[in-house]
């Protein structure tokens, strides 16, 4: 995950089943004043939230996969 800015230069990474952009707003517009740190904080609490819903999101679908070992795997 990046900012916005940096998405066009995201390396491809072979293998991978999916690539997914999440543009953020770079918080470095508030550099020297004094909202700062707060935005900092806002940005990094951001990409925390969606980390955990991606990570609980995974361990449903292969809970719910190893629960249905008849089923086929499906791609996360």
């Amino acid at each position: 995950m990046v900012c916005g800015e940096a998405d066009a230069g995201c390396p491809f990474v072979k293998g991978s089943a999916l690539r997914v952009s999440m543009p953020y707003l770079d918080p470095k517009i508030y550099d020297g004043s004094s909202l700062e740190a707060a935005k900092y904080a806002e940005r990094r609490d951001d990409m925390g939230r969606l980390m955990l819903s991606v990570m609980m999101q995974a361990r449903q679908r292969i809970t719910s996969a190893s629960a249905r070992p008849d089923q086929p795997e499906r791609a996360l």
